[in-house]
């Protein structure tokens, strides 16, 4: 009987090694992504109509720039073993993009992975199921949303050459040839989908964050002290991926960062004490900086709350001298009043430590279940 759909539990998504046309996308370098919630691919297709004098209708439609192989999937952040494996740096000392940006760990393949229906991916071998891949593919964006009443989720967009599926969980690699566009000689084989870790947390309560400013007068009107409450955080950066392209090649040969990188912060607070401030016109001539910490603990039932074991920070982020451009205080009957802020910093080279976004906390897992930190 044919396929009538396809659900959740069916799926799982994986990626691969860098580069992309190693060929060597194996059982040993293919890694899961954890905790997922949505996946989406898409691809387009650029047709461009050829005319000509004496017929209304196009004669043909031709691509002209390659196309765009394009995935996006988001999931619960409980640490940082998903972007370790998406290539991003885990360190408190160094950029999140320097592995991307030297190219080290810059295009990956991402593998779709779709179990028979009625049966759940996990612990299911990889020639069981059936794939859909994107190859070539580049990380496009980042996001992290963190909220009151939900559980903190990242999103992800990355940007491909290739799409291509398969009827089990191996074959030719969908990784293709930049410079003429033709398939590459390598070939993947997809890993027993294996389960979490039991010592990875299942999910990062809003509780269980914690979110900090170093200074305190950065925020002009509104004081960003302990007494500020933070409802909801939104973080985001985009690499602007830029194809770069010549004559002779059907595909774009590389996609390439376009810097400078922003980084957009935005926050809102319940409306608390206000700060001491002469007046907008000495905040336009001296503008504050600040370094925002986001601390995510797996959970500590325990009196004191999860600040009394650093232990259990599994994840925090830093952006660094970020500057406030603008601050919305809302009010109205009924509802407490709220104070929106919207910072921005960009994202520094691998040896800045002053400036954009930094990463730290648990990136995998030993067979023995123990926790490995990052610095």
């Amino acid at each position: 009987m044919s396929r009538l759909r396809t659900i959740y539990n069916n799926e799982a998504l994986l990626v691969g090694t860098t580069p992309s046309t190693s060929g060597t996308d194996n059982t040993g370098t293919i890694k899961r992504l954890h905790r997922i919630q949505t996946i989406g691919n898409s691809f387009e297709a650029n047709l461009e109509n050829i005319n000509e004098y004496g017929q209304m209708a196009a004669i043909d439609r031709i691509n002209l720039d390659g196309g765009t192989s394009s995935q996006e999937f988001s999931y619960y952040l409980t640490d940082f073993e998903n972007e370790a494996n998406l290539g991003f740096v885990i360190s408190s000392t160094s950029s999140v993009i320097g592995n991307i940006a030297n190219k080290t760990k810059a295009d990956k393949n991402y593998y779709r992975f779709v179990a028979p229906e009625g049966l759940d991916a996990v612990n299911l071998p990889a020639s069981s199921g059936a794939v859909m891949a994107v190859g070539n593919g580049y990380i496009g964006s980042y996001g992290l949303n963190v909220a009151v009443g939900s559980f903190p989720t990242a999103t992800v967009s990355v940007q491909g050459l290739n799409t291509a599926t398969y009827a089990s969980g191996g074959g030719v690699s969908p990784a293709v040839n930049p410079a003429d566009g033709t398939k590459t000689s390598g070939t993947f084989t997809l890993p027993t989908i294996a389960a979490s870790s039991s010592t990875k947390p299942s999910v990062i309560k809003p509780g269980d964050v914690q979110v900090t400013f170093s200074n305190p007068n950065a925020g002009v009107f509104q004081t960003l002290d302990s007494s500020i409450n933070v409802q909801k955080a939104d973080i985001k950066f985009d690499f602007k991926l830029e194809p770069i392209t010549k004559l002779g090649s059907r595909l774009a040969i590389s996609r390439e960062i376009k810097y400078p990188i922003d980084i957009s912060l935005d926050i809102e607070s319940l409306m608390s004490d206000l700060t001491a401030n002469t007046g907008l016109v000495d905040f336009l001539c001296n503008s504050p900086t600040t370094d925002v910490t986001f601390k995510f603990y797996k959970t500590a039932c325990d009196a004191n709350g999860p600040s009394s074991d650093a232990a259990n920070i599994f994840a925090q982020i830093v952006v660094k001298n970020a500057k406030i451009s603008s601050q919305n205080f809302n009010g109205s009957i009924g509802p407490n009043n709220t104070v929106s802020m919207k910072f921005q910093s960009q994202v520094g080279a691998a040896n800045d430590t002053v400036n954009g976004i930094f990463f730290s906390g648990v990136t995998g897992y030993t067979t023995g279940n123990v926790a490995l930190k990052s610095s």
